[in-house]
């Protein structure tokens, strides 16, 4: 007979309680002061034939849009 360890079964889980978006969790970080920083966009590949300027532009994260914050922050559900 199976133990009633209610950590085993799963049910330390309420059901109001959001699991966190991994994948969104990949793809941002949380600074130490509650901002939300990502990759900008088009970053991946094509940069050899646009301009130095913008090119150094897509270094490093920058912050999210205010709009996106309560949204992510919901997602995340430690944050």
């Amino acid at each position: 007979m199976r133990s009633r360890d209610p950590l085993s079964a799963g049910q330390w889980l309420s059901k109001n309680n959001m699991k966190t978006k991994k994948a969104l969790l990949k793809r941002i970080k949380i600074s130490g002061g509650g901002k939300v920083m990502k990759r900008p966009p088009n970053q991946n590949h094509f940069n050899a034939k646009e301009g130095g300027q913008k090119t150094r532009g897509k270094r490093g994260d920058k912050r999210a849009p205010r709009e996106m914050n309560k949204l992510i922050k919901a997602l995340i559900s430690k944050y």
